[in-house]
């Protein structure tokens, strides 16, 4: 690792353990030029020292540490993104697990603006009889990927379409009520996700008309320690799909060791692992095979309840087993809320199938391709349009979880550097939890000096921790940090205590 001469200021520390980023010579004059202070900025060396000390630890030994600092820049002064002011290890590429979802939901809003709104249209394609109001053809739900569509339950949106079809005067359809996914790929999950991932709750397939979150509860009864826990019920029911029940009660106490093996479409899951011994049931979160299929066949039932009675089996447009009639008429469009509200929760929560919705769109929009690998394209050349070398840098999904991505920590700070210039900086920002206060940060940093002054993005999967987001100084300056450990081995508390000293040192700068 070797030190460069970024400013005056790093001219005048000796941390020689430090590696800083090297910047070409030409660089290190727009450095210079760009770093408004002639002399160290208090509480710096502590942000330093602390970022070694981490570094040094036994469980980092065989892994990697790595931290990235810029200050930041207002529209007014920026010229471009300031160099780094400190780093270590900033151009290796390490995985940043859910602390990429800082550069699906970043450009997202800038790809395709803060205004904009996942629709899901319904539709028919065909002529309905003024004497009996009969439809003679199908009814469709045309998604273009929205991932909140009926996320708490369906019956005041099923209300509402059922609203929509008495206006038109549908009584009964010669058809099926279909659900249409085409927006999106076929392949609904990344190829880079695990075996063990997919199935489950966070790992679920993202399609182009995602419904109920994705997710489903499968509820077992635990008996005797080792014997299997009896498969009770699914909450709710997942049309033609079986189990072959595998899961083991596990000690009292033992938590939710249960996994649910199955992929995209599929019609058989196995469930494996273990479900703590309880006088009472316990349930797992899994994942919908198939959600446009699932979303059909409740309308369908629905519907059916309301006395308006489909001819035809519901279906969807990816199974292709109905009767096209014509040209499809839009009776209603449901909107989801603007996008610069729906990455809040993304990034206070976390979750893995609205990043994935984010990313698909994003490849929709740039090339007409709903998919993983167009999205990630789409991502990587805005990042270079916008002057971030993305070399190293590899976006196998949107939500971190794949094994396969890479980003260095450098291009963590620049992204946050980026977005806090451009159009949708104040939502971006607002969208990220806050130390000790909101989201996954809620029970980090409290009562420190992070506390109130953080406000990062975590990410975590097995032997990776990571943070990514902006510091407040008490100074009154601002910085875009990163925080990156990857492989460590052992016990996480000390690495965590050790992360936790960054941030407060950061926050007293």
């Amino acid at each position: 690792m070797k030190p460069s001469h970024i400013s005056a200021l790093l001219a005048a520390t000796s941390w020689a353990r430090i590696a800083l980023i090297a910047v070409a010579p030409q660089a290190q004059a727009q450095a210079q030029a760009q770093d408004p202070v002639a002399a160290p900025i208090p509480g710096l060396s502590e942000v330093v020292a602390t970022v070694d000390e981490l570094a040094a630890q036994s469980g980092t030994q065989s892994g990697l540490v790595g931290f990235s600092l810029r200050l930041l820049q207002g529209p007014a002064e920026a010229s471009g993104i300031a160099a780094p002011l400190v780093a270590v290890n900033g151009g290796k590429s390490l995985l940043p697990a859910s602390t990429l979802k800082i550069i699906t939901t970043g450009c997202a809003l800038e790809i395709l603006g803060k205004d904009y709104r996942f629709a899901t249209i319904l539709q028919h394609d065909g002529a309905i009889d003024a004497a009996t109001g009969t439809l003679s053809g199908n009814i469709f739900v045309r998604g273009s990927g929205d991932p909140t569509l009926a996320q708490d339950g369906w019956l005041g949106l099923f209300a509402e379409w059922h609203g929509v079809l008495q206006a038109a005067g549908i009584k009964a359809i010669d058809g099926a009520v279909i659900g249409d996914d085409s927006a999106f790929s076929t392949q609904a999950i990344s190829g880079g996700w695990a075996w063990d991932d997919i199935g489950n709750y966070y790992a679920p397939p993202v399609t182009g008309l995602n419904f109920h979150h994705n997710t489903f509860f499968v509820s077992f009864q635990p008996g005797t320690v080792g014997s299997i826990a009896k498969l009770v019920s699914t909450s709710p029911t997942i049309p033609s799909l079986e189990f072959v029940n595998e899961m083991r009660t596990g000690e009292a106490d033992s938590g939710d060791q249960g996994y649910v093996y199955g992929a995209p479409y599929a019609e058989t899951y196995v469930l494996r692992g273990s479900v703590p011994k309880q006088s009472g049931t316990f349930s797992i979160k899994a994942a919908i095979p198939d959600p446009a299929y699932f979303c059909a066949v409740r309308l369908d039932a629905f519907l059916k309840a309301k006395g308006i009675i489909a001819k035809v089996e519901p279906t969807t447009a990816r199974r292709g087993n109905f009767e096209a009639r014509g040209t499809r008429v839009d009776l209603h469009s449901h909107l989801a809320e603007p996008l610069g509200d729906l990455i809040r929760p993304i990034n206070h929560e976390s979750l893995n199938l609205d990043a994935e919705a984010l990313l698909n769109a994003i490849g929709s929009k740039a090339s007409g391709d709903g998919s993983t690998v167009a999205g990630a394209k789409a991502v990587t050349a805005f990042l270079n349009a916008n002057g971030i070398d993305t070399t190293g840098f590899d976006m196998v999904d949107g939500c971190g979880l794949a094994r396969g991505n890479a980003v260095t920590p450098n291009q963590l700070t620049a992204a946050l550097a980026m977005f806090q210039n451009l159009s949708g900086a104040e939502k971006f920002r607002a969208s990220l939890p806050v130390a000790g206060r909101s989201g996954t940060l809620k029970s980090i940093g409290g009562g420190t000096s992070a506390e109130g002054r953080i406000h990062a993005k975590s990410g975590t999967v097995n032997r990776v921790k990571s943070y990514a987001g902006y510091v407040d100084c008490r100074s009154g300056k601002k910085a875009a940090f990163a925080i990156m450990v990857h492989q460590y081995t052992g016990e996480y508390a000390p690495i965590k205590s050790s992360i936790l000293s960054i941030m407060a040192r950061l926050a007293e700068m």
